[in-house]
């Protein structure tokens, strides 16, 4: 599942949080939550209560990456709550 907040402190900052499976299932609302944003938000993915995450949405997370400017976008873009075993997996694809 995945929930759009916006930061109560900050209204240039959203948080998506990704909760249970983030997979191949998760792509269309994923998506949906980021694309509505403009270029200039600053964006927190919360996978705190993220419980599975396959290759799929190492996926999403690069198109993500890539909508907001490549690698340009470390500044803007902040992962926030990961495990280690989905931080295993976000160095194996260099994302960190």
């Amino acid at each position: 599942m995945v929930l759009v907040n916006e930061h109560p402190e900050q209204k240039d900052t959203v948080i998506i949080s990704v909760k249970g499976k983030f997979d191949f299932g998760s792509q269309q609302a994923f998506r949906e939550a980021y694309e509505k944003l403009t270029p200039r938000t600053r964006l927190i993915i919360d996978l705190r209560d993220t419980t599975h995450m396959d290759s799929a949405a190492m996926g999403m997370l690069m198109v993500m990456r890539d909508y907001f400017g490549g690698d340009d976008t470390k500044s803007k873009i902040e992962i926030r709550n990961i495990n280690s075993i989905i931080g295993k997996m976000m160095d194996i694809f260099q994302f960190s």
